[in-house]
C-alpha cells in the first residue's frame, strides 16, 4: 500500500518535476541526433538515471534507518522516533503546499547539493549520443527537492535497505510518465494545474506521515 501511495505522490507531483527539471531536458534535447526512437530512448534512459540514483539513495536511508531503529529499540524510545518522524513528514508535506513554512535547514542543504552536481552536469551536457542521458539522469537524481525530502524520510523509516530501496524506486517510476512526454505536455498544462497536482501529492504525503504514526499508536 505504501509503495502505491508513493508511485501515486511521484505520478501527481510529476509535473512538479517538469517545472524543476524541464529546463534541463530541454538542453540536453538539443543534443539529441537521430530518428524519435533513439530520442524516446534518450529520455527513458534520463528517467531510468535519476531512478538508479532515487534507489541507491533509497537504500542508503534505509541502512540508516534500520541502524537508527536498532539503536533506538534498545533505548526503548523506537516509537518515538517513528512518531517523530511522522510529525517531520507531515510538516514537510504542509509545507510543500505552502499551509506551513519551510525548514530553513533544508533549503541550505539544497545550495549545497546544487553546487555538488554544477560540474559533472555541465561536463555531460558537452557529451553527444544516444546514451549520455542515462548518466546525466544519474547526477540530476541528486538534485535537492523538498518533495525528495519526504520520499527519503520515508525510505529511512521504513528501517530496511531493500524497502528504502523500493519506497523510492516507486517514488522514481511515478515521475516517468509526465517527464518522458514532457515535450507534448508542457504547452498543455499550464503552471496553475501543475501547483494544484503539487498540493495533492503533497497530501499524499502528509497521508504517509500519518499513516506511520497510526501504526505507532494504534497497532
Amino acid at each position: 500500500m505504501e509503495y502505491l501511495l508513493l508511485f501515486t505522490a511521484g505520478f501527481l507531483s510529476s509535473m512538479h518535476c517538469v517545472g524543476m527539471c524541464g529546463c534541463f531536458v530541454t538542453a540536453y534535447s538539443m543534443n539529441l541526433k537521430g530518428s524519435n526512437t533513439k530520442k524516446a530512448i534518450s529520455h527513458l534512459l534520463y528517467s531510468f538515471g535519476r531512478i538508479t540514483t532515487y534507489t541507491f539513495i533509497g537504500l542508503i536511508m534505509g541502512f540508516l534507518g534500520s541502524n537508527l531503529f536498532l539503536l533506538s529499540k534498545m533505548a526503548g524510545i523506537q516509537s518515538y522516533v517513528t512518531v517523530f518522524a511522522g510529525l517531520v513528514m507531515i510538516w514537510l508535506g504542509l509545507s510543500m503546499s505552502g499551509i506551513l513554512p519551510k525548514i530553513s535547514f533544508l533549503d541550505k542543504m539544497s545550495s549545497y547539493f546544487l553546487k555538488f552536481t554544477q560540474k559533472p552536469f555541465n561536463k555531460l551536457m558537452k557529451k553527444k549520443g544516444m546514451f549520455f542521458t542515462y548518466p546525466l539522469g544519474v547526477v540530476l537524481g541528486f538534485l535537492p527537492c523538498c518533495l525528495l525530502y519526504t520520499v527519503e524520510l520515508q525510505a529511512m523509516m521504513s528501517g530496511s535497505p531493500i524497502k528504502g530501496a523500493l519506497s523510492m524506486f516507486s517514488f522514481g517510476l511515478g515521475t516517468i510518465p509526465s517527464m518522458f512526454s514532457f515535450g507534448m505536455l508542457i504547452n498543455i498544462i499550464d503552471n496553475k494545474t501543475r501547483k494544484k497536482l503539487l498540493s495533492f501529492a503533497s497530501y499524499v504525503i502528509v497521508l504517509l506521515g500519518i499513516s506511520s504514526i497510526y501504526r505507532v499508536i494504534f497497532t
